[in-house]
Formats: structure tokens, C-alpha cells, sequence
């Protein structure tokens, strides 16, 4: 079914240890992202958030900015003002019947797109969270005082009151989230208890090698248990091959195939009404026989899986 996508480039570091992902929307734009997803029958609309700001005057530093952040998390107030502005056009992609797709920036960036996400769909609204790592420190917990590392439990309500001053309660619960990809060596004592405590389901890397069918099933369940989906692709869940523009390659991750295959799943459903991509660092990628950014061909193949087509 063709739909009308809104990609929102998102061109904020400040939630990681640099700033390399601010480059990740501009590369994949330039990589043809909106013509792959047009030629899938889509109707598709490209607003650049920071030129956004600049247009209207606005603080440009809220997407990146050179000074040392000694809060916690740091940069804490702009990374919350540049979620206010994803959230603000998030809002409207919903209510023109549209689909809001994040492209980032780090994993800090898409706790606004969330949160419109809960309002647009109250009842039977889920997350899938396809991540390397688990994000559900909070500043109280995390020792980096890195923000990309905080959204996940952001949204469930635990977090910076910057934060949570953006997302609305009734936060969400463990029963409507997934956390599918995660490494083994990545999950912090203090993200496994949050995990335990909040009842998190999670389908790390050493489940879904040994039990793919039981992890598919499962995500078929998830998704007929909900009438909308929200899906948070760190594309760090992939495997290295596929996905070398990443600040952490992963040698364990997910292959693109199996990744498709779930995501696949997802497109078919109907379901995804909105989705984030996140912590592709275009300066890390490399270049495949196509002459193509590898990881930026791996991120458009993926969209186009959880897009669906109407061809």
C-alpha cells in the first residue's frame, strides 16, 4: 500500500561520545533514499530539521555544538529543545495521515518522535527496539552521561525530567515493547535489572541464531497484539559486513538478511506507523562494488522492507 512518508533528518550527535552521526541524513539523501523509497510507490516529503531552525531564526546549537557539556546527561537541554522540534513535525506527519521516519543523528534523537507516536496511537501502541545495545540507563545510572544511551527507558518514563517533560504519560509498559538484536557483552548489570524489573521482553543475538522461527513467531505475536508499531532501528544491530559506518561495528550482529526477514514481517502488517534509523557515522563507512556507501545501502534496503510496497 503506497503511503505518504515524511523523512525527518534529524543531524544531531550530541547524545553520542562525538558528533559523527550529525552527517547520517545528508549522506543518505545523497545516497537517493527518497527516489528508492518513491520508486516503491510512495509519496515521499524531505525536511531537513537543522535548515528547519536556520530558516526560522532558530538556536542552530541544539543540533551541534563545540562546547564540553558538563551536565548529565550532557547537552541535556539541547538535545530535549531538538526532540521538542521532531516531535513538533512528527505531530504534523501524523496529522496529515502521513508516516514520520527519523533518520539520525544518534539514538538520543527519537524520544520525540516516540512520543507523538503514543498520542497518535493510544491503545495497543508497541515499540520494537533493534539495537546492539539496550539504552535504558538513565542519568542516574549511566557512567558516560551519554544521552543515546537513555531513550529506550526515556520512553517508558524513567529518565532526566528534560526528558520525560516531552513525553506524555501513560508512559509505556514492558508488555508493549520488544527488544530485538542486542549483544550479549552490551547489557550493563544496571540495564539487565531494568530489564528484569519492567518485564522487557528481549531477543539478544545468541536467541535469535539458535531459535529464529521461535524470535518470528514471537514478533508475529507482538505485532497482531497491537494496532501500531513504532520501530527503532539502531543500525548497529547489524553485522559489520553490512554495516561497517557505525561507531561500533559489531562482529556478532545481525545479517542483513535476517534482518530483512523481520522486517519484512513488520512491512507486510500495515502496521509500522512510524520509524527512526539512527547512529549511521557516513565518515566510518566504507564503499561497496556498487560504488555505493555500504551501510547507507544496507539502511534503504531496510526501509524499504518495513515500508512495504505498493508495486
Amino acid at each position: 500500500m503506497a503511503k505518504y512518508i515524511s523523512l525527518l533528518g534529524a543531524p544531531c550527535g550530541l547524545g553520542g561520545r562525538d558528533q559523527g552521526t550529525a552527517q547520517g541524513p545528508e549522506t543518505l539523501v545523497s545516497a537517493g533514499l527518497p527516489e528508492y523509497l518513491r520508486a516503491r510507490g510512495h509519496t515521499v516529503h524531505y525536511q531537513d530539521l537543522k535548515e528547519w531552525t536556520r530558516d526560522g531564526g532558530g538556536d542552530l546549537s541544539i543540533w551541534g555544538s563545540d562546547e564540553v557539556s558538563e551536565e548529565n546527561p550532557k547537552h541535556v537541554k539541547r538535545i530535549a529543545e531538538a526532540n521538542r522540534v521532531i516531535a513538533a513535525h512528527a505531530f504534523k506527519a501524523h496529522l496529515l495521515g502521513g508516516l514520520p521516519v527519523v533518520l539520525g543523528g544518534d539514538h538520543a534523537v527519537v524520544m520525540g518522535s516516540i512520543a507523538q507516536g503514543m498520542v497518535a496511537h493510544r491503545k495497543r501502541f508497541g515499540l520494537i527496539w533493534l539495537d546492539a545495545h539496550y539504552d535504558v540507563h538513565t542519568h542516574l545510572t549511566s557512567t558516560s552521561h551519554n544521552a543515546n544511551g537513555m531513550p529506550f527507558a526515556a520512553v517508558m518514563g524513567h529518565g532526566h525530567p528534560e526528558f520525560l517533560s516531552f513525553i506524555r504519560a501513560p508512559y509505556l509498559e514492558g508488555k508493549d515493547v520488544l527488544h530485538v538484536g542486542g549483544g550479549n557483552l552490551y547489557c550493563e548489570p544496571e540495564e539487565f535489572a531494568f530489564l528484569k524489573e519492567h518485564g522487557i521482553r528481549s531477543f539478544p543475538m545468541s536467541v535469535i541464531r539458535k531459535r529464529i522461527r521461535f524470535v518470528c513467531d514471537e514478533l508475529q505475536a507482538f505485532i497482531d497484539a497491537h494496532d501500531a508499531i513504532h520501530v527503532s532501528c539502531d543500525i548497529d544491530v547489524l553485522h559489520r559486513r553490512s554495516a561497517p559506518g557505525v561507531d561500533y561495528p559489531s562482529h556478532n550482529g545481525m545479517s542483513l538478511s535476517c534482518a530483512r526477514h523481520l522486517a519484512k514481517l513488520l512491512g507486510k502488517s500495515g502496521k509500522v506507523t512510524s520509524l527512526d534509523v539512527v547512529e549511521y557515522k557516513p565518515s566510518a563507512d566504507h564503499w561497496n562494488k556498487k560504488g555505493q556507501p555500504t551501510t547507507a545501502a544496507s539502511i534503504m534496503t531496510l526501509l524499504g522492507d518495513f515500508l512495504g510496497s505498493s508495486k
